[in-house]
């Protein structure tokens, strides 16, 4: 996948992206934020390429689930 490509999937729904990402992918993604001209504090760097831990993941499929459940409830309402 050409690296703009994922530059914008990223950009798209970056913080459960981020969260889910392999090590790999998270590498390719502080590479096509240096192509932008932009660069991340070290510190910023080194966060996100930490691996997700437990919790990380719970939040991230609490936040899918909850808005996968509000569209479901939300469409028939505007149906009405």
């Amino acid at each position: 996948m050409p690296v703009t490509q994922l530059l914008t999937q990223l950009l798209n729904c970056a913080e459960s992206l981020i969260c889910l990402l392999s090590v790999s992918g998270k590498k390719a993604f502080v590479a096509a934020i240096s192509l932008t001209g932009k660069t991340l504090p070290p510190e910023d760097a080194a966060l996100l390429l930490q691996a997700p831990n437990e919790i990380d993941f719970v939040r991230t499929a609490l936040e899918n689930t909850m808005a996968i459940s509000y569209e479901n409830i939300r469409e028939p309402w505007r149906r009405k």
